[in-house]
């Protein structure tokens, strides 16, 4: 690293001269990724360009330009692509796919939530909830699990049958795999993926990341025998293009919004990296995301979110966000805290009077050790008045968010971004919202009842 921006990096020089630069905008969101060769040819030059609540609705490339539209919900619903045919989706409440761009017809789903069909291709499903086969206009696929729900084996009778068989270790991290008899091995480190060996126990490929980055997000170099390959990554860490120490391209690819990569055909290497977290199986075209696998093609997992009460579809990826969201462990992460770190008054006014303080929800982290499962709730309690807004203030806030895996590890998840603090309608409304400690609780009834008290309790302040 040659220099930083407030503990992000601003440069980087790699070894053979190429430099890669770093642009951010006044609250540290990336503005601009740029990369250049020993000789100051452009490699990959991306901006970026955020609405008010974050979601990028612009990026300029060297290969052209793209633009993004977003639900009341903040769902990604269309693309201009410069690379691919425009892509536009439309979802139901809980976060289904039901209308894709190109795809005649709608997607249909069972009353698991779980998709059963579209554009020719239909699945079936087991009772808990994993898919267990897929029908692609006649190839037929079969998927198998073992007790903790883990993807086993996948057999596929045609155009070539093919059998693929994987192995766990008891943290779920996938240890070999092996298609039609061939094994490869994997090895792991605290930053993910760094070794891939052959069946006599040869290392094919290491892999580098930042130091103490996320779970096989943004990686730094592919070794391939004595040769090292440098990643350009975009904003979220998925590979773009891998250079040689000389600074040419050697490998390049463009996704669709979802992920589903298409690779330059000039590319003269293997990279199997794609979103943070994923690793391509050519055999069977998805992606190994640790505890679950992806299907870039239609943006979903083969099995549903362990997350209890998360507001997305159980088999969708990333809050239907992938410009914004990464799902690095194939589990979701919650936002559990936020730390106000400062504050900025942006309007001015007089309000009307506020209502009494009242029950809204309540959040749930999980603490403790021994025989009873117990949760820590967080209360959200709101109270709302009506009439002329005076006033809306603004803090700069550190989010927390939790996510939990099979192998009982915590891993936090940080954002920082404005938020304000007085949630208001620009009609006649706007609200408040404060969070409470509720305590220690056994289950979701319990939560609520101790929640809805402390909220009540508010009003006597």
């Amino acid at each position: 690293m040659n220099s930083y921006t407030w503990n992000r990096p601003a440069e980087m020089t790699l070894p053979g001269g190429s430099t890669k630069v770093f642009e951010y905008d006044p609250l540290m969101r990336i503005k601009r990724i740029t990369a250049k060769d020993p000789g100051q040819n452009i490699i990959m030059d991306y901006g970026y360009t955020y609405d008010s609540m974050n979601n990028i609705v612009g990026k300029v490339t060297e290969h052209g330009n793209y633009s993004y539209g977003y639900d009341d919900l903040y769902r990604l619903i269309s693309v201009d692509n410069p690379d691919f045919s425009d892509e536009a989706f439309s979802y139901d409440p809980v976060g289904n796919r039901l209308t894709s761009a190109g795809i005649t017809g709608t997607w249909t789903y069972n009353s698991n939530n779980e998709l059963v069909g579209y554009d020719g291709i239909s699945y079936q499903y087991d009772a808990n909830g994993n898919t267990i086969q897929k029908d692609d206009n006649g190839v037929i696929t079969e998927y198998s699990y073992d007790i903790e729900n883990r993807l086993i084996e996948v057999t596929t009778d045609a155009p070539q049958p093919t059998t693929c068989k994987y192995y766990y270790d008891p943290f779920g991290r996938r240890l070999w795999k092996e298609v039609d008899g061939t094994k490869t091995y994997f090895m792991y480190s605290n930053e993910g993926l760094v070794a891939e060996l052959d069946s006599g126990g040869n290392v094919t490929k290491s892999y580098g990341y930042k130091p103490n980055s996320t779970w096989t997000t943004d990686p730094v170099f592919m070794k391939v025998g004595n040769d090292y390959y440098f990643y350009h990554n975009d904003h979220l860490g998925t590979p773009q293009k891998l250079t040689a120490i000389s600074g040419a391209v050697v490998w390049s690819a463009k996704y669709t919004s979802f992920g589903e990569a298409a690779i330059d055909p000039t590319s003269t290497i293997t990279n199997n990296l794609r979103f943070p977290g994923q690793y391509y199986d050519e055999e069977t075209g998805l992606h190994y995301n640790w505890h679950r696998y992806y299907d870039p093609k239609n943006g979903q997992y083969l099995r549903k979110d362990e997350a209890i009460g998360y507001g997305s579809g159980l088999y969708g990826y990333a809050r239907e966000n992938p410009l914004s969201y990464v799902d690095s462990l194939g589990l979701r992460c919650k936002h559990f805290f936020s730390l106000p770190v400062k504050f900025r008054i942006s309007k001015r006014n007089e309000w009307a009077k506020w209502k009494s303080w009242e029950y809204e929800g309540f959040n749930t982290y999980e603490g403790g050790e021994g025989p009873i499962f117990w949760f820590n709730a967080r209360c959200r309690c709101v109270r709302r008045r009506f009439g002329q807004r005076i006033l809306l203030i603004e803090a700069y806030v550190k989010r927390f968010y939790w996510c939990k895996d099979s192998g009982c590890e915590a891993h936090i998840k940080e954002e920082a971004i404005w938020e304000p603090l007085f949630d208001f309608s620009e009609e006649i409304s706007d609200s408040e919202r404060q969070e409470v400690n509720g305590g220690w609780v056994l289950n979701d009834n319990q939560a609520e009842e101790r929640c809805r008290a402390k909220c009540l309790e508010l009003n006597q302040y």
